[in-house]
């Protein structure tokens, strides 16, 4: 899975060593949150599946029950609905648990309870739906960067509720086999200092967690994130 994550980052690499255009991030600046852009602070205590008692394969009402904005509701049971089976392989599994555990991109951010689940349900149609899901709140998450999140220290949630990404493409294209560090390109920031700030970041979480310099570098993460220097591929 190294390997896989190597070829995703190359691949961004070259694509941005060939532009001169850099992102205009100001590294003596940290981002600020504007009163008007923040949510309810809340905890979320919802259960992922609101009916634990769903009959075993049925992949339509878990996706009913499921704790799951509609954009994402509706990608799901209009792909699943369409393939009429489980649509995950085995090697994208793989690959795309190596990206949740390490959190690859720091874009679990407050949906770490949806991977919490996954881990101890032992349904097979519940694995599906649940990666499916993971897929697109971290591509989400990445699209937009979880600034609100990290400033609140975790109490902001929901902060990504509008849709940043083509939901039902990335599932149909995911059910067709496509290979993971694929779906992820087009989403990744096309930008150099991304990658850069990122290493910095885990070296610091390494050394000195929850310091005002990791909370610092985390909040330009978010930032470059957001930051469309150069058309995605999606």
């Amino acid at each position: 899975m190294k390997k896989s994550i190597g070829i995703v980052m190359g691949a961004i690499i070259f694509f941005i060593g060939c532009s001169k255009t850099e992102p205009n991030v100001n590294k003596n600046y940290i981002p600020e949150i504007e009163e008007s852009e923040q949510p309810i602070q809340e905890v979320n205590n919802r259960k992922i599946f609101s009916d634990t008692h769903v009959k075993r394969g049925d992949i339509r009402t878990l996706i009913e029950t499921l704790d799951a904005f509609p954009w994402e509701k509706k990608a799901l049971h209009s792909v699943y609905r369409h393939e009429g089976k489980m649509i995950w392989h085995p090697n994208q599994i793989q690959d795309f648990r190596k990206i949740l555990q390490d959190d690859s991109y720091l874009a679990m951010c407050g949906d770490r309870r949806y991977w919490n689940h996954l881990e101890v349900t032992g349904q097979k149609a519940k694995h599906d739906v649940l990666y499916s899901v993971l897929l697109l709140k971290y591509l989400n998450n990445l699209s937009s960067g979880c600034r609100q999140w990290v400033s609140s220290e975790g109490m902001v949630l929901n902060e990504n509720r509008t849709q940043n990404i083509k939901a039902e493409y990335v599932l149909s294209l995911l059910a067709r086999g496509a290979l993971i560090e694929k779906l992820f390109i087009s989403y990744l920031p096309k930008n150099r200092e991304f990658f850069v700030s990122l290493n910095r970041y885990k070296a610091l979480e390494k050394s000195i967690k929850n310091s005002s310099d990791l909370k610092r570098e985390r909040l330009f993460i978010e930032q470059y994130k957001t930051l469309k220097i150069h058309p995605t591929y999606d």
